[in-house]
């Protein structure tokens, strides 16, 4: 949902045949719901499962169909919808630069702002299954694709991309197959943005980690809170979820990702750059500390430095209680159990 706008996937609809799929757009108004519009590919197929995932922001809707066969059977796709004079149209359909049979791209699709990312959990570049995400960037009116992003340490079965979450800058995906600590046990990777390339933070696994617990099955986040759900909690069918928050270890409002010394509050991408003092006051390399004669006095950069500071000033928040940051915590966890309706 995006302000008033509703967007609901219907991955198994049967009107372009069985399995062709739609998505089904309704507006809220004075007497409530009501359907505008229902959305299908341009060139919908069966098996397409066109509405598996639908995400929205503003005037965009984006649309996954995992089952796409253009480059092969279940290569996937991603549909691009634009408004336009009230009503939706298809402007994009996005397939993977390397596409190839069985990727699935598209079973997860996010969109914040002119930043898109969807999964292919079955790409094979590391391994059957081990997956991957493609990322597009919004521009002169079209996506491009600009990243692939698969991690250095992701193998078979990985299922990397199984789920998504993107929002203010954030991106967090999970791979439910990863085997850090156990079989299957799982985990989120965490990314940000600081330049044109999405980065990896940090890795993030279940504190109470059980074999087949399904950690990163869902995720969720708006920038500075995040949740990662455990939908199988060891096939107990418990389920968990695991609520993870960013905190301004300097108070100047930046949080760390950003901040490139989050120990100094007088140093944040919203200060301007003092000459000569050696420290690089607002975070841009572009902007460098220099001496008068126009050499880099060897201050910090901005690039580099977040990595380095991520671990100082994040605190783990559990429901009920708080402990004191560790030096490896960069985002912190709680986690909530609910049991499972049978």
């Amino acid at each position: 949902m995006s302000g008033t706008t509703l967007a609901v996937g219907a991955g198994r609809k049967a009107d372009q045949g069985l399995g062709s799929g739609a998505v089904y757009v309704f507006e809220k108004g004075g007497t409530g719901w009501t359907q505008t519009q229902k959305l299908v590919a341009g060139d919908g197929t069966q098996g397409a499962m066109f509405g598996t995932s639908v995400d929205i922001d503003g005037s965009t809707i984006v649309v996954g169909a995992p089952g796409d066969p253009s480059h092969g059977n279940l290569t996937g796709a991603v549909y691009v919808f634009q408004k336009t004079s009230g009503v939706w149209n298809q402007t994009q359909k996005l397939i993977a630069s390397d596409a190839t049979a069985n990727q699935f791209l598209g079973d997860r699709v996010a969109l914040s702002g002119t930043s898109l990312v969807a999964s292919a959990w079955g790409t094979a570049t590391q391994g059957n299954t081990a997956g991957a995400v493609y990322a597009w960037e919004l521009a002169s009116g079209s996506f491009a694709q600009s990243q692939k992003i698969i991690p250095a340490d992701t193998g078979a079965q990985d299922r990397f991309g199984a789920a998504l979450a993107l929002k203010n800058g954030s991106l967090v995906v999970g791979a439910v197959g990863d085997d850090d600590r156990g079989p299957n046990t799982g985990a989120a990777y965490v990314f940000t943005k600081p330049g044109a390339t999405w980065t990896q933070l940090e890795k993030l696994t279940a504190s109470d980690s059980t074999s087949d617990e399904d950690y990163a099955a869902a995720v969720a986040t708006n920038g500075n809170w995040m949740v990662v759900a455990a939908d199988a909690n060891g096939l107990g069918l418990v389920g968990s979820s695991y609520v993870y928050g960013k905190t301004d270890a300097d108070g100047d409002g930046y949080p760390v990702e950003v901040d490139c010394l989050d120990t100094n509050a007088n140093v944040n991408p919203g200060k301007t750059e003092v000459p000569n003092n050696g420290i690089d006051d607002d975070c841009n390399a572009a902007t460098p500390d220099t001496t008068g004669c126009g050499r880099v006095a060897g201050g910090m950069t901005g690039g580099a430095v977040p990595f380095a500071v991520a671990a100082v000033g994040l605190a783990a928040v559990r429901f009920g209680f708080r402990r004191r940051p560790r030096p490896a915590d960069r985002w912190s966890a709680g986690r909530l159990g609910v049991p499972r309706a049978q």
